[in-house]
């Protein structure tokens, strides 16, 4: 309706999120879906690069010309190699496929739901991004672009971790796609949503019993809560055939098709230019 909430309040709870991080010591901060404006982004990288922080949030929709977009800001800190000066990077994640219950209350005000997958050269290849920061391999999800079969499955042996930033209702439904991804993909999966609807968890491929390392729902307040995932863990495992991986016990076996390789890629720290090279060949 263009009238944007930027009162104090919501800033103050936005920022309670930030300093519970930081207090923490958290590497990375995980928030919703539409959860920051984006005025307030340049603000919140500041904070990343001074606190060392990592943070991956949904920004609230933006409409320019009738058109409105849906955007996951992923804010990454580095320190400068000649200078040693600490600065920040904020990368745009455009959501491919609008959920339909989004893009009918968009459309009821007469305004265009621009998908990501639009911009697309062949209309039908939804883009993704492949993030590293410290040696930590991600992949960044919003929403309903998780129902999609093909486009979940794209970053199979390259990656860590799947992060999902939703604003969604259908507790049920993303639970079995999270529990499901983190086995097919073989990594762990973080996912972040409202507190009104809550199942907010970081999970891993590994028995039912212990499979959730942080799992959470409801609550009025705005708080953040910290999980640990080991990635040496996780890649030493990855690494093994079945026989070592039936010994460990640690996770659940890879499944078919994994490719050991990009765990050894990822450990070894020359990920970027297997990537690359498998890329150029198909």
């Amino acid at each position: 309706m263009r009238k944007p909430n930027r009162s104090y309040r919501r800033y103050q709870q936005i920022a309670e999120l930030v300093n519970t991080a930081v207090r923490e010591k958290a590497d990375m901060l995980v928030m919703p879906e539409a959860c920051t404006p984006k005025e307030w982004l340049p603000t919140l990288a500041r904070t990343c690069e001074k606190n060392h922080l990592a943070v991956v949030t949904g920004v609230e929709h933006i409409i320019e010309d009738n058109c409105v977009y849906n955007l996951t800001a992923v804010i990454l800190p580095y320190e400068e190699k000649w200078t040693g000066q600490w600065h920040s990077v904020i990368l745009y994640h455009s959501k491919n496929h609008f959920a339909p219950e989004e893009k009918r209350m968009i459309e009821s005000l007469h305004l265009r739901a621009m998908e990501g997958i639009e911009s697309s050269e062949a209309k039908c290849d939804a883009k993704y991004e492949l993030y590293s920061w410290n040696g930590f391999w991600f992949t960044v999800y919003c929403c309903f672009e998780l129902t999609s079969i093909r486009d979940r499955s794209i970053f199979q042996s390259y990656i860590d971790a799947v992060i999902a930033v939703e604003w969604n209702h259908d507790v049920n439904y993303y639970s079995n796609i999270i529990e499901s991804l983190s086995r097919d993909i073989h990594c762990y999966c973080i996912q972040t949503n409202t507190s009104e609807y809550g199942d907010s968890r970081i999970t891993k491929p590994s028995k039912t019993e212990n499979k959730d390392i942080l799992r959470i729902k409801g609550g009025s307040n705005a708080t953040a809560h910290v999980g640990t995932i080991d990635l040496e863990q996780l890649r030493e495992f990855q690494m093994k055939a079945y026989s070592g991986q039936k010994e460990d016990k640690t996770f659940k076996p890879t499944p078919p098709d994994f490719d050991y390789k990009g765990a050894y890629e990822r450990r070894k720290g020359t990920m970027f230019e297997c990537f690359c090279a498998k890329k150029k060949a198909d």
